[in-house]
């Protein structure tokens, strides 16, 4: 609402924590991007071996996966 858009192209989680990669953080992501306000998912700032546990998760639990990295 703030950006006065309904939908945003990409989401990037800039900061990587330990938050990002839990079971609610990537389920929260997901709805986004089921109900259309959110394109695709990406990440920055992310160590590989995190995003690569991330991404697999997110496949384990047929959720929509970070498409977009940014380094």
């Amino acid at each position: 609402r703030r950006l006065g858009v309904g939908r945003v192209d990409i989401l990037y989680l800039h900061r990587w924590d330990a938050t990002a990669g839990t079971d609610g953080t990537l389920a929260a992501l997901d709805a986004w991007v089921r109900r259309g306000a959110v394109g695709a998912l990406g990440a920055s700032n992310v160590p590989a071996a995190a995003l690569l546990a991330a991404v697999a998760r997110q496949r384990a639990l047929g959720l929509a996966p970070f498409r977009w990295v940014q380094s």
